[in-house]
């Protein structure tokens, strides 16, 4: 506790004129809040051990909570991490899935396709060996009628010859 020097008070007190009951009175009060208010070395070694305990329980607290964050934080990345590997697999098995089904059915339209235009393309060989056929046979009366209009067309010219002989000989 701080000292006060009453006695020192009083006196300066008296010396200024104050009658001695009153300047008793007046040291008593000032006496007596001071004493209140002031804090004294012990009090603040007390309050300082109070908020270093306080400190370092909070400090413990904290970092205790830091700790079982920590914990959590990392077992949630863990399960995230296998939930999305879980999605990742599954979404690459319908991926590949849906590949697998889209060629075969790709390679089922080609096959189809090709099937189609192997047909288309036989049909058009028929046609066009058809058309060939008939130009040949076309083409074939044409010339037994040429021979037929050449071996008529040299009988006449013969008939003529032997009868211009005839006339001149």
């Amino acid at each position: 506790m701080p000292t006060f020097d009453t006695l020192a008070a009083e006196r300066s007190l008296v010396n200024a004129e104050v009658p001695p009951g009153q300047a008793e009175a007046i040291v008593k009060v000032v006496h007596s809040a001071v004493a209140e208010v002031v804090a004294t070395k012990a009090d603040l070694a007390a309050t300082r051990a109070d908020l270093q305990a306080d400190l370092a329980a909070t400090r413990t607290d904290l970092q205790a909570e830091i700790a079982a964050t920590r914990t959590d934080l990392r077992a949630e990345i863990a399960a995230t991490r296998t939930e999305l590997q879980t999605d990742l697999a599954a979404t690459r098995a319908e991926l590949q899935a849906e590949i697998a089904a889209t060629r075969a059915g790709l390679q089922a339209d080609l096959a189809a396709t090709r099937a189609g235009l192997q047909t288309d393309l036989a049909a058009t060989r028929a046609e066009l060996q058809a058309e060939i056929a008939a130009t040949r046979a076309e083409i074939k009366a044409s010339e037994q009628r040429v021979v037929i209009r050449m071996g008529a067309l040299f009988a006449v010219l013969l008939g003529i010859l032997f009868a211009a002989l005839r006339l001149t000989g």
